[in-house]
């Protein structure tokens, strides 16, 4: 397979900036479609972030993190039968411990980058 490179940003050779979303959630959270990376504050409990389906996401890019220093738990969940690296969820204990994901472009399995 070849990869394929494509340019962000302005014209010129220097191009531009990029830039992505970031949401900053207190609470349980369904990804959305312009989210790219979600700061999770679980000060109140502990929470969940969840993934959309990797059908509807090929390729896609996402990260989480979390930022306050309890030691309630922000759970990464996959929707339905979908899986992240085998597992059907993945925990963020520590603060600013983050993951990083993508979805593959064939197969139910996000991938932890």
């Amino acid at each position: 397979m070849r990869a394929t490179f494509i340019p962000f940003g302005g014209g010129g050779a220097g191009g531009g900036p990029l830039f992505l979303g970031v949401s900053t959630v207190a609470g349980p959270y369904a990804v959305g479609p312009s989210d790219y990376t979600i700061l999770a504050d679980a000060t109140a409990g502990p929470m969940t972030v969840t993934l959309p389906p990797v059908s509807t996401q090929r390729k896609r890019l996402l990260n989480v993190k979390k930022v306050d220093g309890t030691a309630n738990a922000v759970t990464v969940a996959a929707s339905g039968a979908d899986t992240i690296d085998g597992a059907p969820t993945f925990d963020l204990v520590l603060q600013y411990e983050s993951v990083a994901l993508q979805a593959p472009d064939v197969g139910a399995d996000w991938a932890v980058i």
